[in-house]
């Protein structure tokens, strides 16, 4: 009787530790997915950050116009991963603004397949919102020429 009893007990033991093994083997695989899926948001925001700097710094130097500015900027900081999601559109009003406007427009080959009256009158009034929102955007431009991974000026 007293074997069986011992039996028992060994067995529950050695249950007891294996499920003890496996526990620690959970915390530590947890432990590595939350450290990769850090690091995958920190590339992400790095990636992100260095994007719409370059977009900036290229718009501040006449390399690229308002309109395009406006459309990659403003889809790069609405995929831009927080854990507190900032209220883009009122820290950069103009370029949420153009984009608002002119984000209707077609784009790529929807573009070309427009008449070319069309795309004047598209044009027209595409340089007529950012002539609007011009010196709005020029300042937040400027401030995003420094833009990095924490969202702020360097």
């Amino acid at each position: 009787m007293i074997i069986w009893v011992v039996l028992g007990v060994a067995i529950i033991g050695g249950l007891g530790g294996y499920l003890a093994y496996l526990l620690y083997q959970i915390r530590t695989q947890k432990q590595e997915h939350n450290l990769k899926r850090k690091q995958a948001i920190a590339t992400r925001q790095n990636n992100i950050a260095e994007s719409v700097e370059v977009i900036a710094k290229a718009t501040v130097h006449g390399q690229c116009d308002y309109s395009e500015a406006a459309i990659r900027i403003t889809q790069l900081l609405m995929a831009y991963p927080e854990p507190l999601p900032r209220d883009w559109p009122k820290l950069y009003p103009g370029l949420f603004g153009l984009y608002k406007a002119i984000g209707h427009l077609p784009t790529h080959q929807e573009r070309m397949e427009l008449t070319k009256a069309k795309r004047r009158e598209q044009d027209k009034f595409r340089f007529s919102k950012e002539q609007l929102f011009a010196d709005l955007i020029d300042e937040e431009l400027n401030q995003l020429s420094g833009f990095s991974a924490t969202g702020v000026q360097r």
